[in-house]
């Protein structure tokens, strides 16, 4: 990226009317876009352009990112002018003009996005403490994210973070993290940065100023810190509230304070709103703590099959898949992967084998969309959440287990592929009935962070040997979910 003191040729392109920029009085100021000169691409061809090839490059301006940058409104957004080189026909139908004219790409860009939050390991050169996501001194100072770790940012300002968290050292400090954040500041904004930021915990020779690589003048920040730490396990029913304590809540490169990656930090108050229902009592009186997080696009996590609980669920358990008729004893074989990306959609996938038997397989994709998370005017989506816990796992009824923190995929989409015994088979499938959902307890079967979702399955070919498939009932997805595998 280039800054506007640097401009590319035939930059800025300004498309709006000219009293929507700066110099005109208006609101758009070019010189705080930001310029990219080498832009290369490809655009393949789809359905009827099947087999189509057409090589990309930047035109007469190359792109251009930032409010009232895509030419058609003072939002934030993105446009640049695009050569076209035809390099492949389709494969049927009719050809492409071999003489393509210059195109255009102009974009609308929110800032909501979806990431994965977990614990920051310290930087050997320029980190001075870590390895932590949670620092609390009465409690553990070592938390760790187990599960579920999400830091989530949205167009209104605002941002929020959701995370399984427990104490290696002490694995009966286990807590559920709802971290909200709101009046997002950036670089540009009056009054920034917020008062008493930024919070430098890095070794000094880390920023830019000492000749390092981290720059403060890039993070934003949130200038609200509110949440909770929800008991789990031994902890159920403790609530403990957290706010924000000195700088505002920092993000960027560096900003979490321990290493160079791209994250978050920020000092907290906490104050004990509930004791355990059972068991020792916890403090009532805390010292200021803090939050240090790696936030990373693109959430890779580890599905495994779904342990029953007998303390809140009284069916079967212990599978990953369930297919009625066939056999309910399919689990993941190691490196299976569930993976939740920043577009809200996600994808299931991996190898599954009977417990039974090694040689029964299926390869497996499962593809998720249509994520809708709370807060959403469609949440929950219709039909859905879909409690299979005993009553009592439930906070309305006592329980820990609070849907309101569940997302979901409203579409399903999935193919398993038969392997060794099983060679030649496919079956597909799509949703049926609740949408498929994310979150705490959700597989249905446990406590743990996990997912599941009913199937709707067509067998579409047979295995070339042995028994043939006959599916007696709908299948399901049952699994637990943990940001690293064990």
């Amino acid at each position: 990226a280039l800054a506007a003191t640097t401009l590319p040729e035939g930059s800025p392109h300004l498309a709006l009317p000219l009293d929507a920029y700066r110099a005109f009085t208006g609101p758009v100021d070019p010189t705080a876009w930001r310029f990219y000169a080498d832009v290369e691409g490809t655009l393949r061809g789809l359905d009827a352009l099947d087999g189509a090839r057409v090589r990309v490059s930047h035109g007469s301006f190359p792109l251009q990112v930032g409010l009232g940058a895509n030419g058609a409104d003072c939002t934030l957004g993105a446009s640049i002018s695009l050569a076209l080189e035809l390099v492949r026909q389709p494969n049927t139908g009719d050809l492409l003009d071999v003489g393509q004219p210059d195109g255009s790409l102009n974009l609308a860009l929110r800032r909501a996005y979806i990431a994965c939050a977990d614990e920051s390991y310290v930087d050997p050169i320029y980190g001075i403490a870590g390895d932590n996501a949670f620092w609390i001194p009465e409690l553990a100072t070592d938390f760790v994210i187990v599960a579920g770790g999400e830091f989530r940012e949205n167009a209104d300002g605002t941002a929020e973070m959701r995370a399984e968290i427990q104490s290696p050292t002490n694995p009966s400090q286990h807590w559920y993290a709802v971290v909200a954040f709101s009046g997002r500041m950036d670089s540009g904004d009056a009054n920034y940065p917020p008062d008493g930021s930024p919070k430098k915990l890095l070794a000094p020779a880390a920023y830019v100023e000492n000749g390092g690589p981290i720059d403060a003048a890039t993070w934003h920040y949130y200038t609200s810190t509110d949440g909770f730490l929800h008991g789990l396990g031994g902890l159920n029913g403790a609530v403990i509230g957290l706010q924000r304590f000195g700088p505002a809540f920092q993000v960027g490169i560096g900003a979490n304070g321990i290493n160079l990656h791209y994250g978050g930090s920020g000092w907290l108050t906490f104050q004990l709103l509930s004791q355990p229902t059972t068991g020792p009592a916890l403090p009532t009186a805390y010292s200021v703590g803090d939050v240090n997080i790696d936030v990373e696009r693109g959430c890779k996590r580890c599905p495994t099959a779904a342990p029953k609980d007998p303390l809140v669920y009284g069916g079967n358990g212990g599978h990953a898949f369930w297919l009625p008729g066939i056999a309910t004893d399919f689990v993941f074989e190691p490196g299976a992967v569930f993976v939740e990306r920043a577009d809200g959609t996600a994808q299931l996938r991996g190898t599954l084998r009977r417990a039974a038997s090694a040689t029964k397989r299926f390869e497996t994709v499962v593809e998720l969309a249509g994520r809708v998370d709370p807060g959403q005017p469609e949440y929950p989506p219709s039909g859905s959440p879909k409690k299979e816990l005993l009553p009592s796992a439930y906070v309305e009824n006592g329980g820990s287990i609070d849907t309101a923190g569940w997302h979901y995929y409203t579409s399903t989409d999935g193919v398993l592929v038969g392997l060794d015994d099983y060679s030649g088979a496919r079956i597909e499938f799509t949703r049926m009935g609740p949408s498929f959902q994310v979150g705490l307890g959700a597989s249905g079967k446990n406590l743990a962070f996990g997912a599941s979702g009913w199937l709707n399955a067509l067998i579409v070919a047979q295995p070339t040997s042995g028994p043939s498939f006959a599916l007696t009932s709908h299948p399901d997805i049952n699994i637990n979910v943990f940001d690293e595998c064990p």
